[in-house]
This record gives structure tokens, sequence and C-alpha cells, in this order.
């Protein structure tokens, strides 16, 4: 009979993003086959969604800006109380900061505790990535969100051996086109149903790329004007984005939602997905998302991103910050409803075959063992 686990899940801060939706998601998964999981954070918006379901312990001085030598003192001891009371089999950290503090506090614990470590996002700027060391500082089980995050741990000096591919994972009852109505956002926006609706979802910020998709806008009304682009988020540049809409003279053709939490039927009114990201990205959540609604995508060629491609099955690839390229990219599959139809098609297959969340957790289980085995 397999062994129940309790697992304690820590992060800064738990933001409704792809690390603290997928942190959630897998506690679900992990619940459904017996095991435990407790939370321990700073906060963040997705921490008083994981206290209806889940123990959320509060550890205010995990948080980005409280990052000195006073409060990981203060974190150790506190990760040590938790480590002991709630008798913790396995720490799995979904940032590095949060995941090595809490290797310290293992250390101080006499407790077999298996550390596993959520890689969601590395230095990848040049003359910055000495930063990556960390990850070569505690013996953790790395779990790599894709084949480009397991080539950056390596570089950085993991053994390979430590090294798990679990890449991200969609909640295929979640999102479901056969579950979600298709109809009420369109409705809500006023979109007809003959019109291809494009949209985007993400903190509009600095890296998502929301500026490039707008200036893309003119480029593809040379082509077409039977689509409708909607940007879903809210963050420090989206007034600047509206603005930019309006000196474009596309405010017709743009729908601002700000932030949301109906994704699901979001993605089912949609026709193309996109991500114009220009740096940060790893592996989206959003593009998996779009793609288990059978959603074919446009995005942009970095990271982990083409390994969803599958060379051009699921979605196509441009050039960050090349607006021309992202119209032509977009154009295609607007004109082309068999193409898109073909590619929705592949994406949800393509889901089904590696990433739901079920195939997800099957590796972080196994993972979550294999680590506590290495410490008998």
């Amino acid at each position: 009979m397999k062994k129940s686990l309790t697992i304690l899940q820590i992060r800064s801060e738990f933001r409704d993003n792809g690390p603290g939706t997928q942190s959630l998601e897998i506690a679900r998964e992990m619940k459904r086959r017996g095991h435990n999981t407790i939370f321990a954070s700073s906060g963040g918006i997705l921490a008083d969604e994981i206290k209806k379901e889940f123990k959320h312990i509060d550890i205010p001085t995990l948080a980005i800006n409280k990052r000195d030598l006073v409060s990981t003192i203060k974190n150790i001891i506190k990760i040590r109380k938790i480590l002991k009371e709630e008798n913790i089999d396995v720490i799995h950290g979904h940032n590095a900061a949060a995941a090595f503090t809490a290797y310290l506090a293992s250390k101080t614990v006499n407790r077999k505790t298996a550390i596993t470590h959520s890689v969601r996002g590395m230095e990848i700027r040049e003359g910055y990535q000495w930063r990556n060391l960390i990850y070569r500082l505690y013996p953790a089980t790395f779990f790599a969100v894709s084949d480009f995050t397991k080539q950056m741990l390596i570089k950085a000096g993991v053994r390979e051996d430590r090294i798990i591919n679990t890449y991200n994972g969609v909640d295929t009852e979640k999102f479901n086109v056969s579950n979600c109505n298709r109809n009420i956002f369109r409705n809500e926006i006023g979109v007809s149903n003959d019109t291809v609706l494009i949209g985007t979802v993400g903190r509009v910020n600095y890296n998502k790329g929301q500026e490039v998709l707008i200036r893309a806008i003119p480029y593809i009304l040379k082509k077409t004007s039977n689509f409708k682009v909607v940007i879903v988020g809210d963050g420090e540049k989206l007034e600047a984005c509206k603005t930019l809409a309006k000196d474009l003279d596309v405010e017709e053709f743009v729908h601002f939602t700000g932030f949301r939490r109906d994704i699901p039927n979001i993605q089912a009114a949609l026709d193309i997905y996109t991500l114009a990201s220009v740096r940060g990205e790893m592996f989206p959540n959003s593009i998996l998302e779009a793609m288990a609604m059978g959603n074919p995508w446009v995005a942009s060629k970095l990271s982990g991103i083409p390994e969803i491609s599958e060379n051009g099955k699921n979605g196509l690839l441009v050039e960050p910050n090349n607006c021309e390229d992202l119209a032509n990219k977009l154009s295609e599959l607007i004109v082309n409803e068999s193409l898109r139809k073909e590619m929705g098609e592949n994406c949800i297959k393509t889901i089904g075959g590696k990433y739901t969340i079920e195939k997800v957790c099957d590796a972080v289980e196994y993972g979550y063992l294999n680590a506590l085995r290495q410490l008998m």
C-alpha cells in the first residue's frame, strides 16, 4: 500500500498566476490520491482560495520585500515549527528563496524531510545568470516545467539525475469547452458568433507584451476586420495600453476586461489565443488552458514555448517584439477557419496525452517518493 504523505507547499506568496494556480491544482490532485497538503506563504491573492480547501500558515516575513538576514532567521524558526508540529514528509518549494529557506529549516529538525522544488522561472538575462547558482546549494529534487528549464538547471550546475521533467498541467474538467458556455462572455462584450475573438490572459506589465499585440492590430486590419481582441488582466501598464489603443485609433477592436477570475468561460469564448510576451516566460499555463479548450495560438518564440508548439501543430511562433510577424500569423488563423479547427483538435489531443494535471502529478508524486527513498 502506498504511503500517505504530508506535504508542505511553500512560496513567498501565492499569486493568481502559474506558480500559484499550479500549486493549488497539484494539492487538489494529491488530496484525491490520499496525501495531505499544508501551505505556507506570506499571503497573496490566491491565499484566500487556498484557505477554503487546505490549511494555510501565514508567514509574513516570507514576503519578497522582507528578504534580509533577520527575516530569514525568523522564517527558519517558523518553518522549523511547522515541520515538527505537522510531521512534514516532503517540502515542495515554488520559488528559490522560500525553498532554500525551508531546506535550512529542515536541517534543524530531527526528522528526514525530502526537499523538492518546482522551477517555473530562472534568470535568463545575460550578466545575471549567476543568480541561478542558488540551485547548486542544496540537494533538492528539481521539477522542471520544460526541457528548456531542465537545460538551464544543468547549465547552472545541477546534476541531471536530480531533475525530473514534470511540465505544467491543466484541470481538463475545469478547462473543457463542453463544461463551459461559449456565449456568456461573448454576449457580455457584444461579440457575435461570426466575429473571430482573439484573447490574451495575464498581468498587464512589462513582460506579457500586450502593447505589442495592440501595435499589431493596424497590420491585421490591412488583411481583415473580422476580429476583436480581448485583453484580460490588470497591472501597471493597463492605462498605457488603453492610451495606445486610442492613439492608434483601434479602440473598437480591443476590449479590456481588467482582473477576472472566470477564465474558463473566457477561454471558451475565444477562437484564437495569443501571448506576445517579450521576456519572462518559461512554460505558460495560459497557453495550455487555451489548448484544453481547443484554441490554436500564436505566441513569442521564448524559453519553453516552442516545445508546446510541436512544430506548428498546436500553435504558431513569432519573434518577440515583432508586431508585423504577430499580425501575419494571427491574420493567417483569422481568415482560415479550417486551419483553426485542425489546430484546435491537435491542441486537445496534445493536452490529453501530455499536459493534464494527473500526468503532471504522476511525475511529481514519483519525485516525492524517490526523494524520500534517497534519505533512507
